[in-house]
């Protein structure tokens, strides 16, 4: 194409520079190379435009191509430094997981210990309510004992006492008989069987 534009350029040139009755004399007898070569060079300049035309669209392609690839370039960038950034977090997430189930394990621990020692507390409580119950037992039964003791004191005292006071008024009543048998005797002899009987009661 490049070729045949230049053969066509150079036709044209010379024509152009002919004098004019040459022209005119090329013009009134038609050259059929001419006519030829004319309508090539219609058809090279149509294929000439449509291709300018078609590099016009390719490059309004290209330029959208670009402008999206650029797009996607920034997109895919910007979800690359997101997804890091997601990275860094699902990484701090599972330290932080890790850290608690550290902590988890540990104070399952604790609490297991303390649920034991909770159970031994209960155990010695127990233990000492029991034995206290024993001791307040014991001595409840302690203190009982000497009031028992102090009570049966007293009743024997009591009895000691009414015991020396029956002597005492037999005593009497045996030294009272001892002086006035013969009062006695008469009393007896004038009071009814009765009253008789009560006296020797």
């Amino acid at each position: 194409m490049t070729r045949e534009r230049n053969e066509l350029r150079d036709h044209l040139i010379s024509i152009t520079e002919e004098p004019i009755d040459n022209r005119t004399r090329s013009y009134r007898k038609p050259n059929p190379l001419f006519e030829k070569l004319k309508r090539k060079h219609e058809r090279v300049m149509s294929d000439l435009q449509r291709l300018e035309d078609e590099k016009n669209e390719v490059t309004e392609k290209f330029n959208e191509l670009a402008k999206e690839s650029f797009f996607y370039y920034n997109l895919q960038y910007q979800l690359a430094k997101e997804k890091n950034q997601m990275e860094d977090k699902v990484d701090l997430l599972k330290q932080e997981n890790k850290k608690l189930m550290q902590y988890w394990v540990l104070l399952q621990k604790h609490l297991e210990d303390l649920h034991l020692a909770f159970q031994d507390q209960e155990e010695e409580n127990r233990d000492l309510q029991t034995q206290e119950h024993q001791e307040q037992q014991s001595l409840e039964e302690s203190l009982q004992s000497p009031v028992k003791q102090k009570e049966l004191v007293n009743q024997e005292k009591n009895l000691a006492v009414n015991l020396q006071h029956h002597v005492t008024v037999s005593q009497m009543r045996s030294e009272s008989l001892q002086h006035e048998p013969e009062q006695s005797s008469a009393q007896d002899e004038s009071l009814p069987p009765t009253e008789l009987l009560q006296q020797e009661h």
